[in-house]
């Protein structure tokens, strides 16, 4: 086990699994076998992502079985430089990928709208819950 647990978790926003399928072999398929695709990565995506949450708490609790605190692991808060160093390497990437070029070109104005109504959306509701569980009233 690590000697300390960084959060927060710089080196994604989100852990998810990733299906890459090449675009003519896509085309090639029948609808059908598409669309079953889609939903099993679906099923997936949704899957994980209550798996996540579900387990994710208990890691850290000292009373639920956390692994980190259970070994006495402290935790430790990513410095500034360390949490914007993925932003700097994906740039570096870029001079270097025209093909990550593209996509990381076209996925930062999607992802600066996302943290924007994250940052309301479940930020907000996120710190709402914060003040209510701290005041005893959840």
């Amino acid at each position: 086990m690590a000697p300390y647990y960084y959060y927060p978790g710089w080196w994604e926003g989100t852990g998810m699994g990733t299906a890459y399928i090449n675009m003519k072999a896509w085309q090639s398929l029948p609808p059908i076998y598409q669309k079953a695709i889609e939903v099993a990565a679906n099923e997936v995506t949704l899957l994980d992502a209550g798996e996540v949450r579900r387990r994710q708490p208990g890691c850290a609790a000292p009373t639920g079985g956390g692994r980190h605190q259970a070994a006495a692991v402290p935790d430790r808060r990513c410095s500034r430089p360390a949490t914007t160093r993925r932003s700097e390497t994906c740039a570096e990437i870029s001079a270097k990928n025209p093909k990550f070029k593209k996509v990381y070109d076209h996925w930062k104005p999607y992802r600066a709208e996302q943290i924007l109504w994250s940052r309301v959306a479940e930020g907000g509701f996120d710190n709402f819950m914060a003040r209510m569980h701290g005041a005893g009233k959840v």
